[in-house]
C-alpha cells in the first residue's frame, strides 16, 4: 500500500512538472511574441470579454443580476458558448485582461488533456505508458502550437480525450458513476463545438455494439448497461439542449449559419 502511494505521488509529480513546463513555456512565448493575431482570435477574445463582463456583473450582485445569466447562452449566434465562458471565468481573476491572458486560459484544457491521455495510457497498459503518452501527445506540433491559440480547437481536443477516458472507465456502460460522468462530458463537448460528435461517434458505437455482442446471455448486466446508457444520453441531451434550443430561433431565422465550414471538422493535434 505504501509503495503504491509512493508510485502515485511520483506519477502525479511528473504530470505536474509537464504541466508547469507548458505553462511557463507558453507564458514566455506569448510575452516575447509580437506576431499580430488574426481576426478569428480577436472575435473569440471579444466574446470572452463579454462573458467576463456578464460574470462579474452577476457576482457583484447575485440577487439583482442573476437574470443576466441567459446572456451567456447568447454570446454567439451559432457557436456554443462553453469555451468563451471558461475563458471569461479565467479573465475574471484579472483586473486588466489582455488577449495573451485569454490565451493562457488554454492551460485549463492542457491540464484536462494531460490527465486524460495519462488515464487512457494507464487504463490500456500501465502508468509508465500513461506518462509517456501524455508527454508525446502534448509535444505534438499541433497540440504544442495550438495551446497558444485562442480558438476552440485545443479545448475540443481536451474534451474529446476526456470523453474517451469516461468511455473506458464506464466499462461498457456497466459502471453507473462513470456513465453519468460520460453524460456530463458529452454535454461539455456539445457545448464546446457543434461538430464534437464526429470525433467520438466511432469509439462510442464500437463500445456499444461490442458490449451487446459479448453479453447476450447475461440479462442483468445488459439491463444495467442499457439503463446507464439511457441516463448518460438524457444528461447529455438535457444539458446541451440549454444552448441548442435557445439558439434555434436565431439559427432558423438565418439558415446560412448552419453552413459549417470544412475547417470545423479538423482537430489540431489528433490528426498530426
Amino acid at each position: 500500500m505504501r509503495l503504491k502511494k509512493t508510485h502515485a505521488f511520483i506519477y502525479l509529480s511528473l504530470l505536474l512538472i509537464l504541466f508547469l513546463f507548458h505553462l511557463v513555456n507558453n507564458y514566455i512565448v506569448l510575452y516575447y511574441d509580437e506576431t499580430l493575431y488574426v481576426y478569428d482570435l480577436y472575435d473569440y477574445f471579444d466574446m470572452s470579454i463579454f462573458a467576463r463582463r456578464v460574470i462579474l456583473s452577476i457576482l457583484s450582485d447575485i440577487k439583482s443580476n442573476i437574470v443576466r445569466l441567459p446572456e451567456l447562452l447568447a454570446i454567439h449566434q451559432y457557436r456554443p458558448p462553453l469555451f468563451m465562458i471558461v475563458s471569461g471565468i479565467f479573465l475574471s481573476f484579472f483586473q486588466n485582461p489582455t488577449i495573451d491572458l485569454a490565451v493562457m486560459s488554454n492551460m485549463i484544457f492542457m491540464l484536462i488533456l494531460l490527465f486524460s491521455i495519462y488515464k487512457i495510457g494507464k487504463h490500456l497498459c500501465n502508468q509508465n505508458v500513461g506518462i509517456l503518452s501524455a508527454f508525446i501527445v502534448t509535444m505534438f506540433p499541433g497540440i504544442f502550437g495550438f495551446s497558444r491559440v485562442l480558438m476552440v480547437e485545443f479545448a475540443l481536443t481536451a474534451i474529446v480525450a476526456l470523453t474517451f477516458v469516461m468511455l473506458l472507465l464506464s466499462r461498457n456502460f456497466t459502471n453507473r458513476k462513470y456513465s453519468v460522468l460520460l453524460g456530463f462530458t458529452f454535454a461539455m463537448g456539445m457545448l464546446m463545438k457543434v461538430t464534437y460528435p464526429v470525433f467520438v461517434i466511432g469509439p462510442f458505437l464500437y463500445t456499444f455494439f461490442s458490449f451487446f455482442r459479448n453479453v447476450q446471455s447475461d440479462k442483468k448486466i445488459r439491463h444495467t448497461a442499457i439503463s446507464n446508457l439511457i441516463i448518460s444520453i438524457c444528461i447529455a441531451g438535457l444539458l446541451s439542449s440549454i444552448w441548442y434550443l435557445s439558439s434555434s430561433e436565431l439559427a432558423l431565422a438565418s439558415p446560412r449559419h448552419w453552413k459549417i465550414p470544412a475547417s470545423s471538422f479538423t482537430m489540431p493535434g489528433l490528426w498530426t
